[in-house]
């Protein structure tokens, strides 16, 4: 593109996907410990404040390990899209 050169569609659709993978994952994400309070029957945070300690930080820990799955998974996924981003570009 610097060059003049117009990139190839396919390189260029490398370069997008992980963005898109990204801002999807993201979204995931920040729904992933409302998912785990309404599959627990919580309806806020607030009634996580109100449950025993070790009730709490077993809903923290399903919480962080459903974002970590998420992220690791869409990482991955970015990896990925960005070798074959590479492969294309030679």
């Amino acid at each position: 593109m610097l060059t003049g050169r117009k990139p190839p569609g396919l390189h260029v659709l490398y370069g997008v996907l992980p963005l898109v993978v990204t801002l999807i994952a993201e979204q995931l994400r920040i729904a992933a410990a409302q998912m785990v309070l309404d599959a627990r029957g919580l309806e806020s945070s607030k009634a996580v404040g109100r449950l025993p300690a070790g009730e709490q930080r077993g809903i923290v820990v399903a919480i962080v390990q459903r974002e970590l799955a998420v992220m690791t998974l869409a990482a991955l996924v970015v990896v990925v899209l960005l070798l074959r981003a590479a492969q294309t570009a030679g």
